[in-house]
């Protein structure tokens, strides 16, 4: 009897393993391919574009695997004239392993490099530490031209609001380093939303308005149609993203202090 209820196990396990039931866990998985994608890409960007003195972008953001959207959206950004891509987070939905790789295949078919910054839904599990292993740091800066662009890690609810988020010493540092004519402040969440910290606002603010007189920011998040406002009536616009399943991306052109923008539904 005992021999055939071993038999039996056996067999039992073979059907699952040939069924595919014992799957990799979906948060731990080796990740293969190319890695630290923002620092490679930032590299490339400040090449191509270090004596430019007009820059071009597409800011796209929330893409939550709509994989369909992001592949109709790669081809359209190639058919277009941009020198880069910004991704304003949110490219899962749980932040599971598969899902960063699967975005990552489809963005890396854009024919200019592309910057991915991190999203809340991105941060669920262990996608904080994919993120860092596929893209790096969630606070960097580069600069295009005349255009320096300071991208940051908003997500506030996710890091417990953590003192330290958003990084106040890195923005201080890219204040005191700037020297570029035009400043893009780009974050997933924006300030006055509850996933932001509310008793850093005020000083979010005063920090963003010390990069100068031509600073805009851009976010995601929200998931409504693109948007632009002066929320703190202080001249500094903001543009709002919307996520990808409205079909929509930001066009941004700059020269010097000189700003053209568009909502290109596609």
């Amino acid at each position: 009897m005992k021999n055939i209820i071993h038999g039996a196990l056996i067999l039992l396990m073979l059907l699952l393993v040939s069924c595919n039931k014992f799957d990799t866990h979906p948060y731990i998985k080796k990740i293969d391919g190319k890695k630290d994608i923002n620092h490679v890409n930032i590299n490339k960007i400040q090449a191509n574009y270090s004596e430019n003195d007009t820059v071009s972008f597409a800011v796209i953001s929330d893409s939550h695997v709509q994989y369909d959207n992001l592949v109709d959206l790669v081809n359209v950004i190639n058919n277009a004239n941009f020198d880069f891509v910004i991704h304003c987070g949110d490219q899962t939905d749980y932040g599971l392993v598969d899902e960063f790789l699967d975005t990552r295949e489809i963005m890396c078919k854009l024919k200019v490099p592309y910057i991915m910054l991190l999203g809340n839904h991105d941060c669920l599990g262990t996608g904080r530490k994919t993120y860092a292993e596929i893209y790096g740091a969630t606070d960097f800066s580069f600069t295009a031209g005349t255009t320096k662009f300071v991208c940051l890690n908003t997500n506030c609810l996710e890091y417990h609001n953590s003192n330290n988020i958003p990084d106040f010493d890195f923005i201080e540092n890219e204040i005191l380093t700037n020297s570029s004519t035009t400043v893009v402040v780009a974050m997933h969440v924006e300030p006055w939303d509850v996933g932001f910290n509310h008793n850093k606002i005020d000083e979010f603010e005063s920090k963003i308005i010390r990069f100068g007189d031509s600073v805009i920011c851009i976010y995601g998040h929200l998931h409504d149609f693109p948007t632009v406002i002066d929320y703190f009536d202080d001249g500094v616009k903001w543009y709002h993203c919307p996520k990808l399943a409205d079909r929509y991306y930001l066009s941004f052109k700059i020269y010097k202090n000189i700003i053209e923008y568009e909502a290109v539904k596609f």
